[in-house]
C-alpha cells in the first residue's frame, strides 16, 4: 500500500494538514415521535435492538424495553421567501414534527392519515403489523409556484403526495377527490388514461421547474405542468429503456456543467441497476426532449435517497460502489475500480453491502461543515449503523463510529439526522452525546492503522519509541500509540484517558484561578512500544474533547538479520 493510504481509519477525518477528528453530535430535538406499546421487529422477524453509541470495535445493543417509538425516519430541510421562513420538519411513522427550534417538545404540525409500526399486543405472542410500512420515510423537494409561493412536495411509503406551503404554514395530502384522510386541494387527472393514485406516488423530484413522480411497483414516471404542484399529469414510460429489468426507484436531476442551464439532465434509475438520462425541455415533444444514454451501474440499495448531487455532479449508490454520473457518460465501464469514488474502500464497501444491502436506511448527502460525502449504512440486529465518508478535500475515505443516524439532512450550514431514539441531532462541536441541557457529553474515539511497510527489505525490524505530532487547541488528546508487525490489524482494546478542557473561558473562568487558554499548538511525546517483525505499521488511537489534528509520526527504530 502506499505510504498515504491506511488499513483502518475510524472517526478521523482526512484533512489538508494531516486527519481531523470529526465533528461530535449533540441532541437538538428530543421526543420527536410517539410512544409505542410492544417490542418492534426487523423485516425478518428478529427482534429490533436498540443501539448505542459503540467504542472502537465493538457494539452496545440492547433490546427495546417494551415501549419504543417510531424513530425519525426523514429530516426536511426548508428555506423560505425570507430567512423567518425556514423549517426543519422530522417525519416519523405517525406525522410530522417542526423541529426548526431546538426543544424537548418539538410541535406535532401533521398527522398521517396512514402510520405503521410493527407490535406485539398482549397476551398475544405473535406480532401484528399495523398498517403498511414506509409511512415518514420521505422523498422531498422543495418547489416555486408561477406566483413565487414556496413549497415543500413529499411522497413516502404509505400515505403518497404531501405539500407543506410556506403561505399557510401547514401540511396537506393530495388527494384526486375528495376524501376522510385528507383534504383536496387542486384535482390531479391524467391525458393518457385514467389519473394515477396519488397515494401511490412513493417518490418526487423537481426538473426544469416541473414535479416528478414515480408509483410504487411501476416503471411510469409522471409530471406536472410547468409551475404546478396539481392539474393534469402525463406519463412517461422508461420501462422499454430498462435493459435489467425493475421498477422505477427514483428520478434525479443532473447538471453537467454545474449551473442551471440546457445542460441540465434527468436521470432515471431502474431497481435492476439501469441509469437512462435524458436531455431537453418540454418532454410532450420528441425534438425538444431525448435520451442521452443509458448504462448499468449495478442494483441499487433499497430506498430512494441513494442519490445525491455535488456541484456539476450526481452521485449514485449500487451495490458495486458509489457512482459519478460524471465517469459514465465519460465512458468508463462498471468493470473498472476507478469508476467508483470508493474504489480506495472498495473491500470495505462491497462487505457491508453484501451484510446489509437488502435493507432500507442507505442514503447518500453532502456534509457541509465538515466537507464530505457522507454515505450511511443501516444497522442490523446485532451491528450498529455506521457512515462511510468522503473528504471532498483530500478524496481520502473515513469511517465513522458512535453517531446513531438514521437519516440525514443539511441546513443552514450544519448536518442534522435523526435517530431510532426518537431525537434530532446536530453534527458539530468536539464531543457526542450532549443532551438539550449540555449535560452527559463524552469523548470522540478515533484511531488509525497506517499501511505496512518492509521498508524496501526482509529484515527484521524493531520499533523502540513513536511519537505523533498533534495540533490542538492546547489541550492534549488521551492517546495510546504501539508498533504492529507482519499484518496484525488487531485494534488496541484499552480506550485512553481523555483530559478535561480547562475552564476558562471570557466570562465564566474564575479571575486569578483559571489560565488563559494557550490557543492552537503541536503536542508531541515519546511512548515506547515492543515487539520485532519484517513488514511495521502505526496503531495509534485516542479519544478527545476537544478541536485535534494528528499530523504525523516519528520512530526510533533498528534493523536486524533476516530471522
Amino acid at each position: 500500500m502506499p505510504p498515504t493510504d491506511c488499513l483502518s481509519l475510524y472517526n478521523f477525518i482526512p484533512f489538508q494538514y494531516g486527519l481531523r477528528v470529526r465533528s461530535g453530535w449533540r441532541e437538538w430535538c428530543s421526543n420527536v415521535g410517539t410512544d409505542v406499546a410492544g417490542l418492534g421487529f426487523y423485516d425478518d422477524g428478529s427482534p429490533m435492538m436498540f443501539h448505542l453509541a459503540a467504542p472502537l470495535g465493538g457494539a452496545v445493543v440492547g433490546g427495546w424495553p417494551g415501549i419504543s417509538r417510531d424513530g425519525v425516519r426523514t429530516v426536511i430541510a426548508f428555506y423560505g421567501k425570507f430567512p423567518s421562513g425556514d423549517r426543519l420538519f422530522a417525519c416519523t411513522a405517525y406525522g410530522i414534527y417542526d423541529c426548526t427550534h431546538s426543544s424537548a417538545a418539538p410541535t406535532l404540525v401533521y398527522t398521517y392519515p396512514i402510520g405503521t409500526y410493527t407490535v406485539i399486543i398482549p397476551p398475544n405472542p405473535d406480532p401484528v403489523v399495523v398498517n403498511p410500512s414506509g409511512a415518514g420515510v420521505m422523498s422531498y423537494t422543495s418547489f416555486v409556484n408561477q406566483n413565487s409561493d414556496h413549497f415543500i412536495a413529499a411522497c413516502d411509503g404509505a400515505n403518497g403526495y404531501l405539500l407543506y406551503s410556506e403561505k399557510t404554514g401547514a401540511w396537506t395530502k393530495i388527494l384526486t377527490g375528495s376524501g376522510t384522510d385528507g383534504v383536496t386541494i387542486g384535482p390531479l387527472t391524467s391525458s393518457g388514461g385514467p389519473a394515477p393514485d396519488p397515494s401511490s406516488f412513493r417518490h418526487v423530484m423537481s426538473w426544469k421547474n416541473r414535479l416528478w413522480f414515480t408509483v410504487d411497483g411501476s416503471s411510469t414516471g409522471y409530471y406536472l405542468p410547468t409551475g404546478d404542484y396539481a392539474g393534469v399529469v402525463n406519463p412517461i414510460y422508461f420501462g422499454a429503456r430498462f435493459r435489467y429489468g425493475g421498477a422505477l426507484v427514483g428520478l434525479y436531476s443532473w447538471t453537467g456543467d454545474g449551473g442551471i442551464g440546457v445542460d441540465d439532465h434527468l436521470v432515471a434509475v431502474s431497481r435492476g441497476g439501469d441509469v437512462v438520462v435524458y436531455k431537453g425541455s418540454d418532454p410532450a415533444f420528441a425534438e425538444t426532449f431525448g435520451i442521452v444514454g443509458a448504462w448499468w451501474i449495478g442494483q441499487p440499495p433499497p430506498g430512494r435517497n441513494i442519490a445525491s448531487d455535488f456541484g456539476g455532479d450526481l452521485f449514485i449508490l449500487s451495490r458495486l460502489g458509489c457512482v459519478p454520473m460524471s465517469n459514465l457518460v465519460n465512458g468508463k465501464s462498471p468493470a473498472d475500480p476507478n469508476m467508483y469514488v470508493t474504489s480506495k474502500v472498495s473491500n470495505l464497501f462491497n462487505r457491508l453491502m453484501t451484510e446489509r444491502g437488502h435493507l432500507d436506511g442507505w442514503s447518500i448527502k453532502m456534509h457541509p461543515s465538515d466537507n464530505l460525502l457522507v454515505v450511511n449504512i443501516p444497522a442490523t440486529p446485532d451491528k450498529v449503523g455506521e457512515q462511510l465518508v468522503m473528504s471532498l478535500a483530500t478524496k481520502g475515505w473515513a469511517e465513522l463510529i458512535g453517531v446513531p443516524m438514521m437519516c440525514m439532512e443539511a441546513w443552514k450550514g450544519s448536518l442534522y439526522f435523526g435517530t431510532e431514539n426518537s431525537q434530532v441531532c446536530v453534527h458539530d462541536g468536539y464531543t457526542d452525546g450532549a443532551a438539550l441541557d449540555g449535560t452527559g457529553a463524552y469523548a470522540i474515539d478515533c484511531s488509525i492503522l497506517t499501511a505496512y511497510s518492509s521498508m524496501g527489505n526482509a529484515n527484521k525490524k524493531r520499533v523502540h519509541m513513536i511519537r505523533p505530532y498533534f495540533s490542538t487547541d492546547g489541550t492534549p488528546p488521551g492517546y495510546q500509540v504501539q508498533a504492529r508487525y507482519d499484518f496484525d490489524l488487531a485494534q488496541i482494546g484499552v480506550v485512553p484517558s481523555t483530559p478535561t478542557p480547562p475552564a476558562s473561558s471570557w466570562g465564566t473562568g474564575k479571575w486569578g484561578t483559571a489560565k488563559w487558554g494557550k490557543g492552537t499548538g503541536t503536542e508531541s511525546r515519546l511512548k515506547g512500544t515492543t515487539g520485532i517483525g519484517t513488514s511495521v505499521a502505526f496503531i495509534l488511537r485516542m479519544t478527545t474533547k476537544t478541536n485535534t489534528t494528528l499530523v504525523g509520526f516519528d520512530a526510533i527504530a533498528d534493523q536486524g538479520g533476516y530471522r
